[in-house]
């Protein structure tokens, strides 16, 4: 059973710079890039969004982030085919290039941070004497760091998996 985290009061808008990979050429022959902004789709099921933001995007130009509406908060990967939901995790935040998520997921015993690897969750847990953890970022070795806590302190962790 997972069970929706608390819903979210205010209503931010999210919009992600993505390069244009077209190169202008400087008076110098320094490359500059042009900028576009658009904003990402509100929610497929009701139409309207409230929004963390984009978590962090890889070389292949997958990014992952946190939405939030009213049906609770979720994770979700942006690639060249869509979103995708990243259930059961409730935030993302960070991607690797091996396409290896990292973030925060309910489970039946906490809130902890959690990994995303080809499609299974993998509970990381939480430092002796802790009840919730969160990962914050990951490398190409699947290396994690986050925080682990107990109210109202936290620890940072590492994680080698």
């Amino acid at each position: 059973m997972i069970r929706k985290p608390r819903q979210l009061c205010s209503i931010a808008v999210l919009v992600f710079v993505i390069a244009n990979i077209s190169r202008v050429t400087a008076q110098e022959d320094f490359p500059m890039y042009r900028a576009s902004i658009i904003e990402l789709p509100t929610s497929r099921e009701t139409g309207f969004s409230y929004v963390f933001g984009v978590g962090a995007i890889n070389d292949h130009g997958q990014f992952v982030g946190t939405f939030s509406d009213v049906l609770g908060d979720r994770a979700y990967l942006w690639d060249a085919t869509g979103r995708t939901e990243l259930t059961p995790l409730t935030s993302a935040n960070d991607i690797n290039n091996e396409s290896q998520i990292v973030g925060r997921a309910t489970f039946i015993d906490g809130t902890r941070a959690a990994i995303w690897r080809d499609g299974e969750v993998t509970d990381l847990g939480v430092l002796l004497g802790d009840n919730t953890s969160h990962g914050g970022a990951i490398n190409s070795a699947g290396n994690v760091t986050g925080s682990s806590g107990a109210f109202p302190n936290s620890r940072a962790f590492f994680w080698d998996g």
